[in-house]
């Protein structure tokens, strides 16, 4: 059994960066906030994955930002680039020095195999996996074909062939994903570019994508792109009988109504007799 936070969409800007006109969201505070709720959990996730869109502009110093408050995390990170990444700023802080090379990678955690592929296209909002993408998910998947697998990118595969182009994998790398994803134990996907909760299933794996932590799409404007004030992650757990999540609002803070300690060990508040 695997518990994991999902965080996605940060969207952080260092003081002084990409200063423009129109209200600009806290992200940094909203990321200090979402790290201090992660690191009071009892018991702690097994590990946080952040899939993509860590800053807004891609400088090296609000990734410098990033870093400084996901230290804070007392388990390990796993990240993704989403489309406002630039790979050369992520590297140059995060990494040895300034890279163009994709961030793809696997690593083991909780018994489980996360691979992260990079789908960020420069100077494009959709995404793609190019052939060394797919080739490079293939191999990680032979490497160990009967551990569940957790995969992390950013743009999500195209499940509905009608949605904007702009907010998926392009469909050619969505046909190379489904094709290479065959036959293995693949137990989810973490995505995020979307900006709003959902969950669905596309070739049977679910497709877990959290508002984020800059802003949420209001859904009921169909006919818009209308963003308004909210944040969120996602709790993700993995059990034999499959993948669940829950989404855990960041902001605007919520007013408490009622508090019951310890319910895990008292049970059921007791009902209050009518009258």
């Amino acid at each position: 059994m695997a518990r994991f936070a999902h965080l996605t969409d940060l969207h952080v800007s260092a003081p002084g960066a990409g200063l423009g006109s129109g209200p600009k969201p806290d992200t940094a505070g909203t990321l200090r906030r979402a790290v201090e709720m992660i690191a009071g959990m009892e018991p702690l996730p097994d590990f946080v994955v952040v899939s993509g869109d860590l800053t807004d502009h891609g400088d090296e110093a609000s990734y410098a930002l990033v870093k400084e408050i996901l230290d804070a995390l007392p388990v390990p990170r796993i990240i993704a680039l989403g489309n406002h990444d630039r790979r050369a700023g992520y590297h140059a802080v995060f990494g040895d020095g300034p890279s163009d090379r994709p961030l793809s990678y696997q690593q083991m955690m909780g018994g489980v195999q996360v691979i992260v592929l990079d789908s960020l296209v420069p100077m494009q909002v959709g995404g793609s996996l190019d052939q060394d993408q797919i080739d490079f998910l293939e191999d990680a998947l032979q490497q160990a074909p009967d551990v569940p697998k957790l995969i992390v990118v950013h743009h999500p595969p195209q499940v509905d062939p009608s949605s904007l182009p702009w907010t998926t994998l392009d469909p050619g790398s969505t046909e190379r994903f489904s094709a290479a994803l065959q036959g293995y134990p693949v137990i989810g996907i973490c995505s995020g570019h979307v900006h709003f909760d959902r969950v669905s299933l596309w070739q049977g794996i679910p497709i877990v994508i959290s508002t984020g932590l800059h802003s949420t799409v209001d859904l009921a404007q169909p006919r818009a792109l209308r963003l308004v004030e909210g944040s969120g992650f996602a709790l993700c757990q993995y059990r034999p009988s499959g993948l669940s999540a829950a989404f855990v609002r960041v902001t605007p803070e919520t007013r408490e109504l009622r508090y019951v300690e310890d319910i895990r060990r008292r049970g059921l508040p007791p009902r209050r007799a009518a009258r």
